[in-house]
């Protein structure tokens, strides 16, 4: 039975996904990629600097290539993983959970979750895993352009012009999370009238609870009806 990993990744609160545990699974992560290029990312909760460098250190001490993304939203993070041709993907997001949760979200090369199996795998590798030698760490590599990159392929992707000719009103709850760096940006570029809530990226979730449930978008669900929004 796997210690850490779950269906999706490893959670925890920060006393137990601290940054000593986030270094020991990235490495044992690293080991299973075969010390190959990995993307890193993570959304706004306020333990996720603390522990994306936790991640970095622990990836570079075993041989990988990091590459940076620093705030990215997930689908953002996945799509450059074949951009990049990376080997894996580790983003540091809770996703719906509370504030004050934190996890490690891994993808392999082809942009599959890990499962809890293949998790199994990499838990039994924490204490076989071996530090490279000091020539051999590699200088960490940030990426900041995976939004506007992201962006740019969805509107090559889609009929674009279809979609600003109807001038659509939309009211968006990006929930003080990642969506916030990329929804607006989005749909601006469609040429969509915009209401935003919850637009900047907050880690404490000020706006309302992470957890989309209808109770908790009921702003959302007036907003698009004061305003007479398409959507």
């Amino acid at each position: 039975m796997s210690q850490y990993f779950g269906t999706n990744g490893v959670r925890g609160l920060f006393e137990d996904l601290d940054p000593a545990l986030a270094m020991s699974l990235s490495q044992a992560i690293g080991t299973y990629f075969n010390r190959g290029k990995i993307l890193v990312a993570r959304d706004g909760r306020l333990t996720g600097e603390c522990l994306k460098h936790a991640v970095l250190s622990g990836l570079q001490s075993v041989g990988c290539t990091t590459i940076d993304l620093d705030y990215a939203p997930a689908p953002t993070a996945e799509f450059m993983i074949k951009k990049l041709k990376a080997d894996g993907l580790i983003i540091i997001t809770a996703s719906h959970n509370p504030a004050e949760w934190n996890a490690l979200k891994v993808v392999d090369s082809k942009g599959i979750s890990v499962s809890r199996e293949r998790g199994q795998e990499i838990e039994q590798l924490i204490l076989s895993k071996k530090l490279v030698s000091w020539d051999k760490v590699k200088p960490g590599i940030k990426y900041e352009s995976a939004v506007s990159e992201h962006i740019d392929a969805i509107t090559n992707l889609i009929d674009s012009q279809k979609i600003k000719d109807k001038k659509l009103k939309l009211v968006l709850d990006c929930g003080n999370g990642m969506s916030a760096l990329i929804a607006p940006k989005l749909f601006k570029a469609l040429n969509c009238e915009l209401v935003t809530l919850n637009s900047h990226v907050d880690g404490r979730f000020p706006g309302r609870p992470s957890e989309p449930t209808e109770k908790n978008v009921q702003a959302l669900i007036e907003a698009v009806k004061s305003e007479k929004a398409d959507a």
